[in-house]
């Protein structure tokens, strides 16, 4: 027998073998799938845990508000020798803006830290002099610092002695190279502005949170007056004060607590007058207040000064 016919009568069991070997694989595929569920856990590598530190910051501790601190004066400061920056002022305004600024701004001032990460806007990138709302000049740096801007999450630094605000500000002027010049006269104009040469008062500061849960207490304490006020008012259908009074009222709860907001009313008829005609429809009352004579007027305060005395 040739090679060649060896060959021919063999490929029958080639056959056999393929198709055994086609089973066999197909065996594996399905085991594979049935099983897959079991690998990936037995070859998965556990995560690590990694602290967030991109968390809206939590604005109800303290660490991030202004602290408590009793009312002092503040030294005068020399503005015409701090305004010319020293190696001691810049290390000293670096290691200021660490511990006060860092958080919003970033370590090193290009407005990526952790607190600020979800603000909007963003907190200033003090590399970049584009883009600001007061300008990039020493004067209005100051005065974000002592003012804070409004519609933002900059707070203002009041707090701070002014001596610390200028040496924060000499510090993040070394981040570009770019900022405007100091000049004499511009310095001149800040002392004359916030009084820096003269010293001033310094009043009693309070935590941002402890401010708002003094303020919500006191506003329960009002609206309570005002409840028991205007209950007092409804019920009484006889005088002629009262009823007076419920004619030219529109909206009852913010006429009295516009008056229990501001008691500069009792002092006189006149000043009660101004609150009432000022602004009546914003302050709860009817256009028919105009309509009042100067007798009705003084019955209407007499009464209601009676009552917010109770």
């Amino acid at each position: 027998m040739t090679f060649f016919d060896k060959l021919i009568s063999s490929l029958k069991y080639y056959g056999i073998v393929y198709f055994v070997f086609l089973i066999i694989i197909i065996g594996m595929g399905i085991l594979y799938l049935n099983k897959i569920d079991v690998i990936t856990i037995s070859t998965h590598v556990p995560e690590t845990t990694v602290k967030d530190t991109l968390q809206a910051p939590d604005f109800s501790k303290d660490t991030l508000q202004p602290p408590y601190m009793r009312g002092e004066t503040m030294p005068p400061v020399d503005i015409m020798k701090v305004g010319v920056p020293s190696k001691e002022q810049i290390d000293k305004g670096k290691s200021q803006f660490t511990a006060v600024c860092s958080g919003c701004h970033g370590p090193e001032g290009k407005g990526d830290g952790p607190a600020g990460a979800l603000l909007n806007p963003k907190p200033r990138n003090f590399t970049d002099l584009n883009g600001w709302k007061n300008g990039p000049k020493f004067s209005m740096m100051y005065k974000t610092v002592q003012e804070g801007i409004s519609g933002s999450a900059m707070a203002s630094f009041n707090y701070l002695p002014p001596i610390d605000r200028i040496s924060i500000i000499q510090y993040l002027r070394t981040l570009n190279p770019g900022y405007p010049p100091v000049t004499e006269v511009e310095l001149a104009e800040m002392d004359k502005t916030y009084s820096l040469s003269k010293g001033f008062k310094q009043p009693n500061q309070m935590p941002v949170s402890v401010a708002l849960e003094k303020t919500l207490k006191e506003y329960d304490t009002v609206q309570a007056k005002v409840a028991s006020i205007r209950m007092a008012i409804d019920r009484n259908t006889k005088d002629t004060a009262a009823i007076l009074y419920k004619k030219i009222v529109r909206d009852m709860q913010k006429a009295l607590t516009v008056l229990a907001a501001d008691s500069v009313w009792n002092k006189s008829v006149n000043e009660f007058v101004k609150i009432i005609e000022s602004d009546p429809m914003n302050s709860g009352y009817k256009t028919n207040v105009y309509e009042l004579s100067q007798s009705e007027l003084n019955s209407v305060y007499l009464y209601l000064r009676k009552l917010f005395r109770v």
